[in-house]
């Protein structure tokens, strides 16, 4: 009988390290971007921009509006891309990373990046 209720035991036990080893959320944990981050990167961030959008209000806010407003004026390019994610062709299911790098070249001592998934490569070449 104790053999019975070890084995029992020990098949539960190998099946839910069989689910948790191929669980599809612990596959696709990182987007497959962060992999094209340059290794020499010293600043790595990544933002769901779709998620920052909805919970800070970014747009609507009156603390945020002026500085947005601001932004607009002087680069309207990167604010169209940051506050239209989709309407710009990325794909709005995979954060995008932001990088930061140190450069030897004496102008640019820093040099910044970012990596995002495109889903409508149409719109992406019209911006």
């Amino acid at each position: 009988m104790t053999i019975s209720i070890s084995k029992k035991s020990l098949l539960f036990i190998l099946t839910t390290l069989c689910v948790f080893m191929v669980n599809p959320r612990s596959i696709n944990a990182l987007p497959s971007s962060t992999t094209r981050v340059p290794q020499d990167s010293f600043f790595i961030i990544s933002i769901s921009l779709n998620s920052v959008l909805k919970k800070s209000q970014l747009v609507e806010s009156r603390v945020w509006k002026p500085i947005v407003d601001t932004l607009t004026l002087t680069n309207p390019q990167l604010t169209s891309l940051l506050l239209e994610p989709v309407q710009n062709g990325f794909n709005s299911r995979t954060p995008i990373q932001i990088f930061l790098r140190s450069s030897n070249l004496g102008t640019n001592p820093l040099q910044f990046g970012l990596l995002a998934s495109i889903e409508n490569t149409e719109k992406m070449d019209i911006t």
